[in-house]
Protein backbone atom coordinates (compact mmCIF):
# COMPACT_ATOMS: atom_id res chain seq x y z
CA UNK A 1 0.00 0.00 0.00
CA UNK A 2 1.39 3.37 -0.99
CA UNK A 3 0.72 6.42 1.13
CA UNK A 4 0.30 9.73 -0.66
CA UNK A 5 1.52 13.13 0.45
CA UNK A 6 -2.13 14.05 1.06
CA UNK A 7 -2.46 11.15 3.49
CA UNK A 8 0.70 12.27 5.26
CA UNK A 9 -0.71 15.80 5.56
CA UNK A 10 -3.99 14.43 6.95
CA UNK A 11 -1.99 12.38 9.42
CA UNK A 12 -0.18 15.51 10.57
CA UNK A 13 -3.53 17.19 11.29
CA UNK A 14 -5.06 14.28 13.20
CA UNK A 15 -2.08 12.46 14.72
CA UNK A 16 0.79 14.93 14.90
CA UNK A 17 2.19 13.17 17.97
CA UNK A 18 2.58 9.90 16.06
CA UNK A 19 4.05 11.66 13.05
CA UNK A 20 6.54 13.57 15.22
CA UNK A 21 7.72 10.34 16.85
CA UNK A 22 8.14 8.61 13.50
CA UNK A 23 9.92 11.55 11.88
CA UNK A 24 12.37 11.53 14.80
CA UNK A 25 12.79 7.76 14.61
CA UNK A 26 13.36 7.77 10.85
CA UNK A 27 15.45 10.96 10.81
CA UNK A 28 12.84 13.00 8.88
CA UNK A 29 12.69 10.48 6.01
CA UNK A 30 9.07 10.81 4.89
CA UNK A 31 9.31 7.83 2.56
CA UNK A 32 10.43 5.54 5.38
CA UNK A 33 7.67 6.89 7.63
CA UNK A 34 5.09 6.15 4.95
CA UNK A 35 6.43 2.63 4.42
CA UNK A 36 6.42 1.92 8.15
CA UNK A 37 2.88 3.22 8.60
CA UNK A 38 1.41 1.21 5.76
CA UNK A 39 3.22 -2.11 6.30
CA UNK A 40 1.59 -4.85 8.35
CA UNK A 41 3.30 -5.45 11.69
CA UNK A 42 3.31 -8.75 13.59
CA UNK A 43 3.16 -7.00 17.03
CA UNK A 44 -0.02 -5.27 15.82
CA UNK A 45 -1.71 -8.56 14.85
CA UNK A 46 -0.52 -8.27 11.26
CA UNK A 47 -2.25 -4.98 10.45
CA UNK A 48 -0.70 -1.66 9.48
CA UNK A 49 -0.17 1.03 12.10
CA UNK A 50 -2.10 3.44 9.89
CA UNK A 51 -5.21 1.26 10.06
CA UNK A 52 -5.22 1.49 13.86
CA UNK A 53 -4.82 5.22 14.34
CA UNK A 54 -8.50 6.12 14.22
CA UNK A 55 -9.27 4.39 17.51
CA UNK A 56 -7.83 5.44 20.84
CA UNK A 57 -6.77 1.91 21.78
CA UNK A 58 -5.21 1.39 18.36
CA UNK A 59 -3.29 4.64 18.55
CA UNK A 60 -1.97 3.64 21.98
CA UNK A 61 -0.76 0.33 20.52
CA UNK A 62 1.06 2.17 17.72
CA UNK A 63 2.67 4.63 20.13
CA UNK A 64 3.68 1.74 22.38
CA UNK A 65 5.33 -0.02 19.44
CA UNK A 66 7.21 3.17 18.52
CA UNK A 67 8.36 3.52 22.13
CA UNK A 68 9.59 -0.08 22.16
CA UNK A 69 11.57 0.52 18.96
CA UNK A 70 13.11 3.70 20.38
CA UNK A 71 14.14 1.96 23.60
CA UNK A 72 15.32 -1.26 21.95
CA UNK A 73 12.65 -3.41 23.61
CA UNK A 74 11.92 -6.09 21.03
CA UNK A 75 10.33 -8.57 23.43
Amino acid sequence: MHMSKDKLEALSKNHQDVLDELMYLFKNNEQQVMIWLTSDKAPLCDVSPLSLLDSRAGKEKVLDMIYRIKTGDFS
